[in-house]
């Protein structure tokens, strides 16, 4: 199964349900079946305290105690890989979606005009315009952690998850 590394507590967030958007600085043509690998490393100071001021916010309990670090933790689908763009853009004619970065807010665009709103997600990633947005669905919590050794990139995860 393809595999994503993510460093904690955005690997937990994942697995939760809370993070369906994961941003990268790279995309993938790949789409389907996802496996998230929680990574060995806590994410650094500054991202420490965006993200602990988000849970707060969203009242989600702070468990680091009980989250696994360098196991698979969830699965799910990838559905999408987006381009970033800032507000306003022209869009290129082989663009059909993307996401769109309006000051504190995020929409997710398509060009029929459809946008949806996705500014909850603006604290769970770098929505920096030139980055891609990985949007994730039919999220999956493993009951039992997985361990295995990460890498980066996407890469084949050896055994079958459930």
């Amino acid at each position: 199964m393809k595999t994503l590394t993510i460093r904690q507590p955005w690997a937990s967030l994942v697995a939760l349900g809370v993070k369906t958007i994961e941003t990268r600085s790279w995309s993938t043509k790949y789409r389907g079946p996802l496996a998230i690998h929680a990574g060995k490393h806590l994410i650094d100071n500054d991202e420490y305290y965006l993200w602990h001021r988000a849970l707060d916010k969203n009242g989600i309990t702070n468990a680091l105690d009980r989250w696994a670090y360098g196991a698979v933790v969830s699965t799910c689908e990838l559905v999408d890989v987006v381009p970033i763009i800032e507000f306003p853009s022209h869009i290129p004619y082989d663009v059909s979606i993307w996401i769109e970065v309006d000051g504190p807010r995020l929409t997710l665009q398509e060009t029929l005009g459809h946008f949806t709103d996705i500014s909850d997600q603006l604290p769970y990633g770098d929505f920096s315009p030139g980055r891609f947005a990985w949007i994730l669905s039919d999220i999956k919590p493993l009951a039992v952690p997985i361990p295995a050794k990460g890498k980066q990139g996407l890469w084949e995860l050896e055994m079958e998850v459930a």
